[in-house]
């Protein structure tokens, strides 16, 4: 379980590396909002039939019994967080933004002990630790102490609110009741491409700055770090749990940094050093259960704990 969990969160989070340049580059050619729109709409295609068909859902009847919680999880999730997401790549790098996303899983953690009243291990602790000083050693190219050196513009105060709307997001999502992972996925983008409908007209698409290259950006966005990832992610959070699932997200860093490389960017070792801690930390973090939770029955229904 624990290995099917792990392979599901390292593509995910492959797809969402890829999301952090791809992004970057469509910013330039298509409105924020027609991201969104566009992303979620290719996204729901795939999604819709696949829980329809795989899971069987009764869709009216888990709507009306989640509402509240989808609506709060599309607008957070597939709206607000894309909207700021792609606006902050306008003022910010692919991996400076990978560095500040580094930091949702501390606050995933945090969320996950105040909301669900759990206590964390020496050991998650010190994996915690390692993985974000791995984070470090990516971004810094080794030369820790630049951290303290850098220069914070718009985008990188953005992505700050960024990773707090995905820490609500992965703690929420758990309490959706009996919704299964691809359906919850369908809903939301169901609801999220809807509801930047009405904003089209404001923000129209210029001919000028359209070309193939942005075009297939775009469908890669809808499949990939949305469809896919966001199955991969919410199936693997169920597995493990948002904290360990959490952890998993500092490899955002790492595939950006490689794939950066492949683009014809120089792979430095403390690249490759700065990687491997990562994935020991986040080992670590998991070898064991991460939380000894203090749920009461009456919670632990309301969380829908797998």
């Amino acid at each position: 379980m624990k290995m099917k969990a792990w392979l599901l969160l390292l593509f995910c989070n492959l797809f969402w590396a890829g999301n952090m340049i791809v992004g970057k580059f469509v910013t330039a050619h298509f409105p924020t909002v027609w991201m969104i729109f566009t992303r979620w709409l290719i996204a729901f295609l795939f999604l819709w039939p696949l829980a329809h068909f795989l899971e069987h859902p009764k869709w009216w009847k888990l709507f009306k019994e989640n509402y509240l919680i989808l609506l709060f999880m599309s607008v957070i999730g597939t709206v607000l967080y894309n909207w700021i997401t792609y606006t902050a790549l306008r003022y910010t790098t692919s991996l400076n933004a990978s560095l500040i996303n580094a930091l949702n899983p501390g606050l995933i953690i945090l969320f996950s002990a105040i909301l669900l009243h759990a206590r964390m291990k020496i050991g998650q602790i010190i994996g915690l630790v390692l993985s974000f000083a791995g984070v470090l050693l990516v971004i810094t190219k080794g030369q820790l102490l630049l951290v303290f050196q850098t220069h914070y513009n718009k985008g990188d105060a953005l992505m700050l609110i960024v990773i707090f709307m995905w820490a609500i997001y992965s703690i929420v999502g758990r309490a959706a009741k009996n919704v299964p992972p691809i359906t919850l996925i369908a809903i939301t983008s169901f609801i999220g491409f809807i509801v930047t409908l009405p904003f089209l007209p404001l923000y129209p698409i210029k001919p000028s700055n359209l070309n193939l290259s942005a075009v297939i950006g775009i469908v890669f966005i809808g499949i990939f770090p949305s469809f896919l990832s966001f199955v991969m992610w919410n199936m693997g959070t169920r597995m493990l749990g948002p904290g360990v699932a959490g952890l998993s997200m500092n490899l955002i860093c790492v595939f950006t940094a490689i794939i950066s490389a492949l683009l014809g960017e120089k792979l430095l070792p403390s690249q490759i050093i700065g990687g491997l801690i990562i994935i020991f930390g986040i080992a670590l973090s998991s070898g064991t259960p991460i939380f000894h939770r203090k749920v009461s029955l009456k919670k632990a229904e309301l969380l829908n704990k797998p």
